[in-house]
């Protein structure tokens, strides 16, 4: 804000700038004309997917197409835009164009029919406006037509090509599935590709299992057979039945095995029924025969036996192993034939023979069938890839069949989609205010960032003190008061309260100003910081001439002894004196004087008509001052005036001007820092304080001197008047304290000069 004319300055500049570019430039037209764009529903389209609603009413489609070279190009060929006036000699007459066009949609919704979009064309010559605009409206009238045309046969391509790739794959799908109809272990009742139902396909490997499951039953069924003839025939042998009674059962076993007896150790199994068929009935003959007692001569023993043999004989011819006989070797290792002796013994033994054979046939039957049981489990596999095959194959046809449907329903309706336009008002053309606009606001804009750049870096170059938070965050230094600044109007109302003073000295000229105001915080800060510590004593200076230590150090001293206290203000700035100008006082005796000893203190100081303030001026200016206040004297002086007032304010001479402050510093209490706000830079102020802190010298504070009243515009006039310590109210600026000042001496007492001494 304190730029704020700079920035007005900027802003007025730039305007002015800016109309005289719109002079230069001249005036502009705005060529306008509305125009209907309807989408074409097809009159055959039954269903949503065949109507494309999601194409409707887009907006954007029509605006960018316009907008675009597809349509302006073609516009400057046919309508020889580039002969005209404005446009002629343009490299690209197109471009410039499109960026002085502008569409926008004024009627209809997002998802209507029926769009109504209003065209603006900017430009410098009306004529050459409204040709132009034309020329784009009749443009892209032509661009919808062409592509209607041309959408209406791609779509039919389109469809037809989708429908060939279809029926493609199709084939292909067959081919592959005739390739794993040859190769799968399936056997199907239908055709490929046709509609089967389920059972239609069978397992050939279930059907194996089936098999080996019936014949490994039926075998199991032969052994429990075979297992209890054997043990019927074994218990009726222990029992020791009769020799009748075991033939007996023997000829029964045969009839319950239907006349086949059980296999020998080799040889055809058929051969071994038969041989067995034959030769134990005859055997058991043999038996019978021999039990009635005939003898070997009798014919029909004879008989029977010679069959035997005959039986025997031919079948060993054969190479068939008997049942009743077992092989063995002799002692001289030839192979003998050992008969039994009996028909039941070869009964026995046959029966022992088959059953072993079985089990043997049913250890094979349980392998065959387990291996058909695991190939049979890939029937599942089979079927579903089967399954597969027919899904995926009437799926595609179905595909085909609605892509042919599209195509049929494409052809129908090919000159009945798109879109259609229509101009709905005429070309209007009016002088625009747009450059206008554009000229002002761009030198407008253009001046005030130029003076808001040069405001900103002016600012941010600028060191200077702006404000009292920084001498807390920049300086870690604690603030004990802000001094307003003192405006001309301020001056000249305490020039005319009190001509005999100075103006500055607001403490008495202006009691119930902000300015006496800030200086009473400043002393209650003081007060509280040096009671609780226990200082008198203390320095005042500032980082640089004209920071206004002195005012502040003698309004500071005034507010003091209007609190009751007794205050020695001591002027120690030797080479420039001010405290006996601001109080109009006598200057030739002073400070240096009592610190060279030629005049006692009690002579040189002075009062005034504040009761309780005592002025020692700084007296003549010395030749070597910082030698004058470094010297023993002068602490002395310092040390002795201590028991005699309660505070001593000394005004030092800028920090970085001369090295006294730092002399002095070591012979006070406390220093109080006096800065001006908006005159002395940070740099410069550390620099004070750093010098101040290699001497041990303890800053009590600040004082900010110079800061922007702008408290007594908020307050008005409500605290004129501020009480003081005392309880009484503080005159107002109209109203006089007292007579003129009279300086005379001060009456000490005698301890106070004894260790002064005699003039010299």
């Amino acid at each position: 804000m304190g730029a704020k004319w700079w920035l007005l300055g900027g802003l007025g500049v730039g305007l002015v700038m800016g109309y005289l570019a719109l002079l230069r430039m001249g005036p502009s037209f705005d060529a306008s004309a509305r125009i209907l764009i309807t989408k074409k529903i097809p009159k055959q389209a039954g269903r949503d997917e065949d109507r494309n609603v999601s194409a409707i009413g887009d907006r954007a489609e029509h605006i960018h197409l316009i907008m675009s070279p597809k349509v302006i190009g073609p516009a400057v060929q046919k309508h020889h835009l580039d002969k005209l006036k404005t446009l002629k000699g343009e490299e690209e007459p197109d471009r410039e164009i499109i960026d002085a066009l502008r569409v926008r949609r004024v009627g209809g919704q997002e998802r209507s029919t029926l769009n109504v979009f209003e065209l603006t064309f900017n430009w410098g010559n009306e004529h050459d406006a409204r040709e132009i605009l034309e020329a784009v409206i009749d443009s892209y009238n032509d661009y919808l037509v062409t592509s209607r045309k041309r959408h209406g046969e791609h779509s039919v391509d389109s469809i037809r090509l989708a429908a060939d790739n279809l029926w493609a794959e199709v084939k292909a799908k067959e081919k592959e599935y005739l390739a794993f109809r040859q190769t799968a272990p399936l056997i199907w009742k239908t055709a490929a590709g046709a509609n089967g139902q389920a059972g239609d396909t069978t397992n050939v490997y279930q059907e194996r299992v089936r098999e080996y499951e019936a014949e490994r039953r039926k075998n199991r069924e032969q052994i429990t057979e075979v297992k209890s003839k054997i043990s019927a025939l074994e218990d009726a042998i222990q029992k020791g039945e009769p020799r009748e009674k075991l033939e007996i059962l023997a000829r029964k076993m045969m009839q319950l095995e239907g006349g086949v007896a059980a296999a020998g150790l080799g040889g055809d199994t058929g051969q071994i029924s038969t041989l067995q068929s034959t030769l134990i009935p005859l055997m058991l003959e043999e038996a019978k025969l021999v039990r009635a007692g005939f003898g070997q001569r009798y014919y029909g023993l004879m008989t029977v036996r010679q069959n035997i043999k005959q039986v025997k004989e031919f079948y060993r011819r054969q190479g068939v192993v008997l049942p009743e006989e077992t092989i063995a070797k002799g002692p001289d290792g030839v192979v003998e034939v050992i008969a039994p002796t009996d028909a039941i013994s070869v009964l026995q033994l046959s029966l022992r023979y088959h059953l072993q054979q079985l089990q043997n046939r049913d250890i094979e039957l349980t392998t065959v069938f387990e291996d058909a049981n695991k190939d049979a489990k890939k029937f599942d596999h089979f079927l579903t890839t089967d399954q597969q095959y027919n899904d995926d194959i009437r799926r595609m046809r179905t595909l085909h069949m609605e892509e042919v449907n599209r195509l049929d329903r494409a052809r129908m309706v090919v000159d009945d989609e798109g879109y259609s336009m229509e101009q709905i008002a005429p070309v209007f053309t009016e002088k625009s205010k747009k450059r206008m606009i554009q000229c002002l606001g761009m030198g407008g804009a253009l001046g005030f960032a130029v003076a808001f750049g040069l405001s900103y870096l002016l600012v941010m170059s600028d060191h200077r003190l702006k404000s009292a938070d920084d001498m807390r965050t920049q300086l870690g230094l604690s603030v004990l008061g802000q001094v307003p600044s003192f405006t001309p109007a301020s001056m000249q109302s305490a020039a005319r309260a009190r001509p005999d003073l100075e103006p500055t000295l607001f403490y008495i000229t202006r009691p119930g100003s902000h300015e006496a105001e800030a200086y009473r915080s400043v002393r209650t800060a003081l007060f509280f910081r040096c009671q609780k510590a226990g200082h008198k004593v203390i320095q005042i200076t500032s980082p640089e001439p004209q920071d206004g230590k002195t005012t502040v150090a003698a309004n500071l001293a005034l507010a003091m002894a209007h609190a009751g206290k007794k205050v020695l203000l001591i002027d120690a700035d030797m080479r420039c004196p001010n405290v006996h100008k601001i109080f109009h006082l006598r200057h030739e005796v002073g400070l240096s004087d009592v610190a060279m000893g030629e005049i006692l203190f009690e002579n040189a100081v002075q009062t005034c008509e504040i009761a309780g303030l005592h002025i020692l001026s700084a007296g003549m200016t010395p030749t070597n001052p910082a030698e004058l206040l470094g010297n023993i004297a002068f602490e002395r002086l310092v040390n002795q005036l201590r028991s005699e007032y309660d505070y001593i304010i000394i005004d030092t001479p800028p920090l970085m001007a001369v090295s006294d402050p730092s002399v002095v510093a070591s012979r006070v209490d406390v220093l109080l820092l006096v800065v001006r706000m908006g005159k002395n830079k940070i740099t410069t102020i550390r620099n004070g304080c750093e010098t101040l802190s290699a001497l041990g010298v303890n800053i009590i504070g600040t004082v900010v001197n110079d800061v922007p009243n702008t408290e007594s515009k908020q307050y008005g006039g409500a605290y004129h008047e501020t009480p003081t310590m005392f309880g009484q109210l503080a005159p107002t600026p109209t109203t006089q304290v007292s007579a003129p000042i009279t300086v005379s001496a001060v009456t000490t007492p005698a301890p106070v000069a004894s260790w002064m001494g005699t003039r010299k």
